[in-house]
């Protein structure tokens, strides 16, 4: 032990360790740092200070202390670092940290000096030294006494993460994939993405926006792990905006490559957002853009709490989750274009069938109209006279629900507050003759009030037209009522078209509103195109509000009742 004696306090137990095999065989290791010390009890045997005894080179190479340490007890050394607790010589694990650092040197320490031969293992990670991991043995060779050995084992522990790491992303690109795939629309490829950034990968929020090549902007379509509303202080990113292109999803959209932000309450490009990343103690973000075969469709946007989170394998996980994410929206929108031409293409076929029935009618009878008008027999001449009317009337009847179809199809309202029960008059008065041609009685219940609501007059209008005109055609006798009513708890109104006609098989009720579907009865008894009540319910629906039918089957009639919020 020549030359050690200078750097110890001199003492007959330290002499003992110092000469004892374990510690010489321990300190001969020119890979392991290696330190002993001396720990103070109270009087309740609760360790209360620990002195460094002594020190090799490699610890003092290894931890760099703020002054030798020989000779000082650790709270002397803790009172130069207190000002920043997280530069600790040699810090416990996250899990196991208590919030007093000092106080858990000792206490963990000095428990093991307490008993002789006691040994503990730990892996610990130091802040101090950029976060390089050491495996520590600490053991007990005199009471009062511990020594701590230790070697940097930060590769074999990064690999470990590593490791740990790639097998959490494949198991989460996997069920995402498998999810992906079912997803029906965009708008739930978007929710699985965000959902597998926050509960697999364990980023705190995510958002995915897609891409308006027309305007240049990215909007967020949907969201996970937003709790504190980061998305509400206006996460609409302009592309061509200079005074944000510097921010990630900017950078994203323009390279197609993804952009990592390590600090980002210190990115001047996100100033708009400070107040919210500090409410939600986001430090790192990437953006990482979801394109497939050189087309871009939008950003994914992730955010973590912790520092250095976002590593190298977490990054490839990520981009391969945007890639997977362009495919199954690059999927579902060819699947959604398949389905709208093969919409258009029954629609055509559809269309042109129901007016080749009306036409050929038409043109049939013209021609016994013309020749009733040679025979000079005005019997002949008013039938059919009554049949063309009745088809020309059915297919303006019909063109009309096509306008308003289109209509519905373009999203646009058109917004007014009316009184309802004059308008339901109205449409009495319009269809007057033909309730009289088949001697029909009809009444109005309604308050005497008026009746003021909020809506789009004329869409409103052609629902309730389309049901009187039912009304009408499938009622030989008996007659027809309107009922008008509000619900004011839930803020509706309602108004229901009975009738005493042919009734609805039960079997039927639930294909009623499919566009160009006619039950048994209607197809025997009257003529038309199926489009009306489908028609109806996407009006009822476009205003927010429901249709129902019910029927106590063939022969009972039935009712008819639309449901619509009073604004």
């Amino acid at each position: 032990m020549a030359g050690l004696e200078a750097k110890v306090p001199q003492g007959h137990e330290l002499q003992e360790i110092l000469e004892s095999p374990a510690f010489l065989l321990s300190a001969k290791n020119p890979n392991k740092a290696v330190a002993v010390h001396s720990v103070e009890f109270d009087e309740n045997d609760v360790p209360t200070n620990y002195t460094y005894l002594f020190v090799n080179q490699q610890f003092i190479d290894a931890t760099g202390p703020p002054e030798y340490p020989v000779g000082k007890t650790v709270t002397e050394l803790f009172k130069k670092i207190q000002d920043d607790p997280v530069q600790a010589l040699l810090t416990l694990p996250e899990d196991k940290q208590p919030k007093d650092i000092e106080g858990s040197w000792i206490s963990v320490f000095g428990e093991v000096a307490k008993t002789e031969g006691a040994t503990m293992t730990l892996e610990q990670s130091s802040q101090a030294l950029g976060g390089q991991w050491f495996d520590v043995f600490a053991y007990c060779p005199k009471e009062g006494y511990f020594i701590v050995e230790f070697t940097n084992s930060t590769g074999e522990v990064e690999t470990g993460h590593s490791l740990d790491q790639q097998i959490e992303g494949y198991a989460a690109l996997y069920e995402a994939a498998t999810k992906l795939l079912s997803a029906e629309n965009e708008q739930a490829v978007l929710a699985i993405a965000c959902e597998t950034i926050v509960e697999n990968l364990k980023f705190n929020m995510a958002w995915a926006g897609i891409t308006d090549q027309g305007t240049q902007r990215v909007l967020p379509i949907a969201s996970c792990g937003d709790e504190h509303g980061y998305l509400d202080n206006g996460s609409e990113v302009i592309m061509d905006d200079a005074s944000i292109s510097d921010c990630a999803t900017s950078r994203a959209m323009h390279t197609l490559k993804p952009v990592l932000i390590e600090n980002m309450a210190a990115e001047s490009a996100y100033a708009p957002w400070l107040e919210a990343i500090e409410q939600s103690n986001f430090i790192t973000s990437m953006a990482l853009p979801m394109h497939h075969e050189e087309e871009l469709f939008g950003t994914l946007n992730v955010y973590s709490c912790k520092p250095d989170y976002i590593t190298p394998v977490r990054q490839f996980v990520l981009e391969g989750l945007a890639l997977l994410t362009a495919i199954a929206i690059k999927g579902t929108r060819a699947q959604e274009e398949i389905i709208a031409r093969q919409a258009t293409d029954r629609f055509v076929t559809t269309v042109a069938h129901d007016l080749r029935t009306p036409l050929s009618t038409i043109k049939i009878f013209l021609g016994l109209l013309e020749k009733s008008i040679e025979s000079q027999d005005p019997d002949r001449m008013e039938r059919n006279y009554d049949i063309l009317y009745a088809e020309v009337d059915g297919l303006i009847s019909f063109v009309t629900d096509i306008l308003v179809k289109k209509k519905l199809d373009s999203g646009e309202l058109e917004l007014h507050a009316f009184d309802i029960v004059p308008n339901i008059r109205n449409l009495i008065e319009r269809r007057q003759h033909l309730i009289d041609e088949k001697g029909l009685a009809i009444k109005i219940q309604a308050p005497e009030q008026a009746f003021s609501i909020h809506t789009d007059k004329g869409l409103l209008e052609h629902a309730i037209d389309n049901l009187i005109m039912n009304a009408i055609k499938f009622t030989e006798e008996g007659g027809i009522t309107i009922s008008v009513n509000a619900n004011e708890p839930n803020q509706t109104f309602e108004i229901s078209v009975t009738d005493t006609g042919i009734g609805i098989n039960p079997e039927e009720l639930p294909r009623l509103f499919d566009p160009h579907f006619r039950g048994e009865q209607t197809r025997a008894q009257v003529a038309g195109f199926g489009i009306g009540l489908s028609i109806v319910q996407n009006i009822v629906e476009r205003l927010g509000g429901q249709v129902s039918v019910n029927s106590e089957g063939v022969g009972q009639g039935s009712t008819f009742t639309i449901s619509i919020p009073l604004s």
